[in-house]
């Protein structure tokens, strides 16, 4: 255990002493944060809460693969890992000690981006705020992993920045993080759900715009886990310590291994029933449609089936795909009694998710019936069967 906090606390002196370090994981994130702030107009509606969450996404990615990933290389190749082999000191350490430095490092990022948001742009405290940490410090943890890892799988410098690039800039962009996933084409957003970014963006979505905790996350909690562990497993076991010492080709394809659990949830989210979480169900559903009319959801929330994640993240997440395929006739039904002073958080949501269709398509009809009925709805079928 002295192993590991010695190489935690030496971990943090140098970087602390380094200039390029300090100014990539902290002044870098700030540039991308005001840049996306004036591009989206984040003073406008809920638009800073898509900007904190695009920023903190691209800083867990720039820190997993290139604070991790690169710099675990460049120690390698530099032979400051083989002074650390004659200490004497296992991989271990080193492995854990870059993971906790990472977040530790990563931490007041995230404090100064809620606190600029707050201030300067009026987004208000996020009400799960103890649920976005720790959610993020999985992430945190996880990417870092990711990238000891392919520091473990790659015999040079040259082989290191491509496999990284191979792997940041498709969760850059494909993620939701730079570019809405809900225009992207349809066969795109399949893709994307195949990869890691995209879990820990929408599950951050969730959190900030959904008002969901951290349980309500724990599909995407669970796969970033078991990557942590695979990753961090195999990165001890592969781990080298002299720049002479070659992997063979094949050893890449335990980078497959660590993106295993991700693979299976791309492959369950491809021919899952529709979900409106998902922007390629949302897209699935709407493909060559010319109208569109949402009626999701509850009156009694459960498990994942939220108020606030249905009847405003959902809504919102339908208008802009609606959007992104050319809708014509876009018809929102809410219910009698939405309003922001209404008694019922169920009524308070609905008019939530008005507002959220409304900005993204001004011209949407909204309905607010009172009770609905049909063949299957659950209501006069079941007085129906009573009184039968």
């Amino acid at each position: 255990m002295n192993a590991y906090i010695a190489h935690i606390r030496m971990n943090l002196r140098l970087t602390f002493r380094d200039r390029t370090v300090i100014f990539f994981n902290y002044l870098f994130p700030l540039i991308f944060f005001f840049m996306f702030a004036q591009l989206y107009h984040a003073e406008q509606g809920g638009a800073i809460n898509q900007v904190v969450n695009m920023v903190m996404t691209i800083g867990v990615l720039g820190t997993g693969f290139f604070g991790a990933g690169i710099r675990a290389v460049m120690d390698r190749e530099q032979n400051i890992l083989r002074r650390f082999k004659v200490a004497p000191i296992s991989a271990g350490p080193i492995i854990v000690s870059s993971l906790i430095t990472g977040l530790i490092n990563y931490m007041p990022v995230v404090v100064t981006v809620l606190v600029l948001s707050h201030f300067v742009y009026g987004m208000a405290v996020p009400e799960r705020l103890g649920s976005l940490l720790l959610f993020l410090s999985i992430g945190v943890i996880a990417f870092r992993a990711i990238g000891m890892m392919v520091a473990a799988v790659v015999n040079s410098m040259q082989e290191s920045q491509i496999i990284v690039q191979l792997l940041y800039f498709p969760m850059l962009m494909l993620s939701g993080a730079t570019i809405p996933a809900s225009i992207l084409p349809n066969w795109v957003q399949i893709v994307s759900g195949f990869l890691p970014a995209t879990y820990l963006f929408t599950g951050m979505q969730s959190i900030l715009l959904g008002r969901e905790g951290f349980f309500d996350n724990l599909t995407s909690v669970a796969a970033l886990v078991a990557t942590t562990l695979v990753a961090s497993l195999l990165a001890v076991k592969l781990f080298r310590w002299e720049k002479e010492e070659k992997m063979k080709g094949s050893a890449k394809l335990w980078l497959l291994a660590v993106l295993a659990p991700f693979v299976v949830m791309g492959v369950w989210q491809g021919y899952s029933k529709d979900n409106i979480r998902m922007p390629v169900s949302i897209a699935r559903a709407l493909e060559g449609a010319e109208a569109c009319i949402n009626a999701a959801a509850v009156v009694i929330e459960s498990g994942r089936q939220k108020f606030q994640s249905l009847h405003v993240m959902g809504a919102r997440n339908i208008a802009e795909s609606a959007l992104a395929h050319g809708v014509t006739r876009f018809v929102h039904i809410s219910a009698l009694g939405a309003g922001a002073e209404a008694h019922s958080k169920y009524g308070r949501t609905k008019a939530a998710g008005e507002a959220a269709v409304r900005e993204v398509l001004p011209s949407a009809t909204i309905v607010r019936p009172s009770i609905v009925f049909g063949q299957d709805d659950h209501f006069f079928n079941r007085f129906a069967a009573l009184a039968s």
